[in-house]
């Protein structure tokens, strides 16, 4: 009878508030144990609008110029960036790909869960980009021969 006594005063405890148990209602608390030493979260969900240009890898051939390229995606930036923008809206007229899903990324050392995908499997300047956002932030990720080879990026975290 001890024993269970025992028992039940350590799940009473784990589950007290202010604990970090499940019952624990303060969401800082929580972020806080799901953010890692270099302050980015472990796990963040994004969207994004992909504007590829003639010469880099897409599933369908792109006949547009760098330039023009670019200044769709700064378009899309500017579009996505005022004040109660429709992402997807936006991303349904600029995009080279489909953009109606979250893309869930789990952080380096982060084991992924159901919806997220290792950072590594990500475009590296765009993950870099992705994890230095604030929620609702959005960010224009550019081409870069080491980082990013696949075209511009608009990139808002949803997260």
């Amino acid at each position: 009878m001890r024993s269970l006594h025992w028992a039940a005063l350590v799940l009473l405890l784990a589950m007290a508030p202010g604990c970090g148990g499940p019952a624990d209602p303060d969401p800082a608390r929580v972020r806080a144990a799901q953010t890692r030493a270099d302050g980015e979260p472990d796990y963040i969900k994004i969207r994004w609008i992909r504007v590829a240009f003639e010469g880099i890898p897409a599933d369908e051939p792109v006949e547009r110029a760098r330039d023009d390229a670019e200044a769709r995606a700064r378009d899309a930036l500017a579009q996505a960036s005022a004040s109660g923008a429709d992402f997807q809206a936006i991303a349904a007229t600029l995009s080279d790909e489909p953009a109606d899903r979250d893309y869930g990324i789990a952080n380096e050392g982060a084991v992924p869960r159901v919806g997220y995908q290792p950072r590594k499997v990500f475009v590296p300047a765009l993950a870099k980009a992705a994890f230095a956002l604030p929620v609702g932030g959005v960010v224009l990720v550019e081409p870069d021969d080491d980082l990013n080879r696949h075209g511009y990026f608009v990139v808002v975290r949803t997260n």
